[in-house]
This record gives C-alpha cells, structure tokens and sequence, in this order.
C-alpha cells in the first residue's frame, strides 16, 4: 500500500495534465486515506486533492467589460518583465540587479508595487542601500503572486495616473505631506527612507522633491547625533545612486554639504553636553568617523580638515570621560593626539581620576567606542592598562572588574583573542591560557575571595602578614 507522501507525490505529477484522474491513483488516494486516518498522516493527500479540486487559475474581465488603464499599465509591463498573471501560484524571482538591466526594472516595478502597497511582492534578501548591509550581494530574491486583490489595490490608485510610477509619485507626495504635517519632531530619518522607497520604485529624479524636506529638517536640528545619522544615510546613498535610480547626483551632494555644515556647527556644543546626553554624544562621534572614512576624497563638500579642527578644539574642554575619550580617539585617528598622550591619558583616568570606578573606566569605554584597533595599533595603551591594573589592589581590581567587562563587551572574540595575545606577549606567557575556562564558578569565586579577606584580617590581628601594625 502506497504512503501517504508517495501518493501526494502522484497526485502532484498527474496536476496539470488534461484528462481525468486514473483509477488506480485514486484507489491509492482512497486506501492511503483510510490508512492515514488511522496514523493521522493524510494530509498530504488532502492537500493534493484540494489543489486538483480547485485548481490556481485566475479568469480575465472580457474587453468589453473596461479596465483602468493603471491596471492594464502594470499588467502588461509585469508580461513584458516575465511575471505570471494566469494562475495564483506564488513563485520566487531571482534577479542579478547589478549586472542585468531587464533584472533591475523588475526590481524596479516590484518595489513600486510595495511602495503603492499592492501586495503583488514582498523582498525576501538583497542590499540595502540606506542601511550599508550586504551591498556585496548581487542578487534580490522576490517572492510574487498576482491575485485579485492586487487589481483592486491598482483600481484604488486609478485616479493618480495611467502609470505604476504616476501612482508611485502621487503616494510619495502624500507621504511627504503626512511628515509635514504629523513629523513627530525632527522627521530627517523617515523623509530619507521615504526618499530611498520613492527612488527604488522607479520615479527616479522626481523624487528629489523630497530633499528640500530633508535639508529643512536637517538644518533645524539640535543633536548632533541626529544630523550626523542622517548625513551617514545621505553618503550611503550618495555612493549608490546609480542602483536606487538616480541620474543626477548634484541635489544629493549639496544636501550632504549642507548636513555636514551642520555637524560642524554643533561640534562645539559637545563642551557642554550633560551626562543625560553622552551616550548619545559618543554615538554620534562613532557614527562621523564612519561617514568621513566612507566619503573621505571622494565628496568635495566634506572639509574633513574643520572637521579634526573642531574636535582638536575640544581636546582641552571639560568633557564626561566618556566623551573625553571618544573625543581623544577621533584626535589620535585624525593625528590630532600623540599616541604616548593618549596612553598617559589613560593611565590616569584607571589609576584614580575619579573616586568611583564607573568614572575610571569610562574613558576608555569611550575610546573603544570609536576605535577598538586603537588596542592594538597603539601599543602604549595596552602597556599603559596593564601596568595600572598591576599595581591596583584586590578590592580596587574587583570594583573595576565589571565595569571593564562591559566596556570590552563591545569587542568581537576575534578583537578579544587579538588583545589577548598582545597581553600574553607582553608578559611572555601564552595567550591560550588566558582563555582556559577554570572549574569555579563565579559565585564560588566571590565566596573565596571573601574568606581570604578575612584571614588576612585575622592575620593582621595577631601581627603577621602585610597588614600587620609595625
């Protein structure tokens, strides 16, 4: 007696074929469905059936019944891109966006449907301009389905045009509205992604209408960690224009210039931020080094060198210590700061700058914020942590040791495994060993620590040890 799979599997085979079902496959289907009743393992079968019953074919409104010409617009521009309209079976779509144009206008067409929201396709991998994230890929993977519901969407839309990109143009104009009128404060990020959908949905230049907003936004701005996300955004863009459908660069240059204006206007006001403010600070800082190594020589509107001018400048204002030292880092990588500075900076920021040890730690927590490869491409750092750490005792170890986790938490094990070496080196030790995991526990660690504690004290009470009164 056949399997419930294998009669599925037949079942499968024989759809689409004309003619009637054969007997004796649905003598297999009949018995492997009495069977499977027995061992609840019918349902591939029922599936089967039910897909032979009802069939996936989708019927066309005759001629002379009218149709919009928005929908006959997509319709036949989906045949011509090589979309199946016939049935409503879901199939992927696999398209080389960088190297096939045919392959980028699906792309194109694809993305202006979702942008209208008419449910004929949804992204399910490829680059993401905005974000940076796998631009190495070459391919987007589609899963599409026409149904009758993506025509109804298309009716709705009739009235903005003839065209998938009159329509695309017209959602994007009412969006823009929306954020001019409902923004919930500065709206920079959502008008770059609504430009960024506009733009991969085919309307191209026309959606430059879309910067003004952008620059308004940008330039009204009081954080700089805000202006400087958006200014990350906009370079990204910048330097894939050609693949989200941008002929002319120009208006999107002058808006990175104007954003970077900006930067540089607020730099100063890192001298006052408040503690509330820092993290947030420090964030923005890392995020400028990252715009100025993605458009460093290759955008005229970024003056890099006012740039390391304004953070040189605040080398000597009374910053947070975590500022301090994402400030100290943007210097020493721009050639502002000495390494031997740096480390001396260092050195006394852990050896006791501030009474709790969080201060202590959180110049450093800085620095690593803005570049971990300072570990290892300034040597002095590492001879500078380790030798404070040396001669710190076991209570002060102990109070800097969390706050050290968290701030070398932002290091990836092979940033970890790199700086252990150059530790083991340092001390002529092997860097293996510092990873070796060891049978006690965290708990049982602290338990023992503490009962060393107390015969010292017991020690220093009958006149032996260290402790002891001279």
């Amino acid at each position: 007696m056949a399997s419930a799979l294998e009669a599925a599997h037949r079942l499968a085979d024989l759809r689409g074929r004309p003619g009637p079902l054969r007997d004796d496959i649905l003598d297999a289907c009949r018995s492997t469905l009495l069977k499977g009743e027995e061992t609840g393992d019918a349902a591939p079968v029922m599936a089967e059936l039910m897909a032979w019953l009802t069939g996936n074919a989708l019927g066309e409104i005759p001629p002379s019944a009218g149709s919009p010409p928005l929908v006959e617009a997509v319709r036949a521009r989906a045949r011509s891109l090589g979309f199946m309209l016939d049935d409503g079976e879901r199939r992927n779509r696999d398209l080389d966006i960088y190297r096939k144009d045919r392959h980028r206008d699906a792309s194109r067409f694809l993305h202006g449907l979702v942008f209208v929201s008419a449910g004929f396709g949804q992204r399910t991998a490829g680059p993401d301009f905005r974000q940076g994230v796998e631009l190495d890929r070459l391919h987007e993977i589609w899963s599409v389905m026409w149904s009758p519901m993506v025509e109804a969407r298309l009716i709705e839309l009739s009235a903005d045009g003839d065209t998938l990109e009159s329509a695309v143009a017209a959602e994007a104009a009412r969006r823009l509205r929306d954020l001019r009128e409902h923004g919930r404060g500065h709206s920079a990020i959502a008008a770059i992604e609504l430009f960024v959908a506009a733009s991969q949905a085919g309307i191209g230049d026309r959606a430059a209408v879309i910067l003004p907003f952008i620059a308004d936004e940008v330039t009204h701005d009081p954080e700089l960690a805000g202006v400087a996300q958006a200014l990350r955004d906009l370079v990204r863009l910048w330097r894939s224009a050609v693949m989200i459908g941008l002929d002319n660069c120009e208006p999107l240059a002058e808006l990175i210039g104007a954003a970077w204006r900006r930067v540089l206007f607020l730099l100063p006001n890192l001298a006052t931020c408040s503690e509330d403010h820092v993290s947030t600070a420090v964030n923005g800082l890392v995020i400028l080094r990252e715009v100025v190594e993605l458009a460093a020589n290759e955008l005229d509107t970024l003056d890099t060198g006012l740039f390391d001018e304004g953070i040189a400048a605040l080398l000597t204002a009374d910053l947070h210590p975590a500022l301090a030292g994402a400030v100290a880092a943007v210097a020493c990588l721009a050639g502002r700061l000495e390494p031997s500075a740096l480390a001396a900076r260092i050195t006394g920021e852990l050896g006791g700058a501030y009474a709790e040890a969080k201060g202590r730690v959180a110049y450093l927590g800085g620095l690593i914020a803005v570049s971990r490869e300072l570990l290892w491409t300034v040597p002095e750092l590492v001879t500078a942590m380790d030798e404070v750490l040396a001669e710190a005792d076991g209570d002060g170890f102990i109070a800097l040791l969390p706050h050290l986790r968290l701030t070398f938490s932002r290091l990836d094990p092979q940033d970890i495994d790199r700086l252990a070496r150059i530790v083991a080196d340092r001390r002529q030790g092997a860097a293996a060993q510092l990873t070796r995991p060891f049978a006690v526990t965290e708990s049982a660690f602290a338990a023992n620590l503490e009962l060393d504690r107390a015969v010292a004290a017991e020690l220093a009470l009958a006149g032996i040890g260290e402790g002891a009164a001279a």
